[in-house]
């Protein structure tokens, strides 16, 4: 069954929403979870993350299903 994703995006200053709908077929969203998975694996093994690399993503979702 797709998964169906709205993307909600601000600019640094918290300002200018933009707000993007998605939709994952399963395949895709096998790819999405393999992702997330090994960028936590990343996070917690890399010594060039825990040090500070130069960059930020927040990112917050809600599961709906049509």
């Amino acid at each position: 069954m797709p998964k169906n994703i709205k993307i909600k995006t601000l600019d640094e200053k918290g300002e200018n929403e933009e707000i993007v709908e998605l939709v994952f077929e399963d395949k895709e969203w096998e790819i999405l979870e393999d992702f997330a998975k090994y960028a936590t694996e990343l996070e917690t093994e890399s010594t060039w993350i825990q040090e500070g690399m130069p960059a930020s993503l927040n990112e917050t979702w809600t599961e709906q299903e049509i």
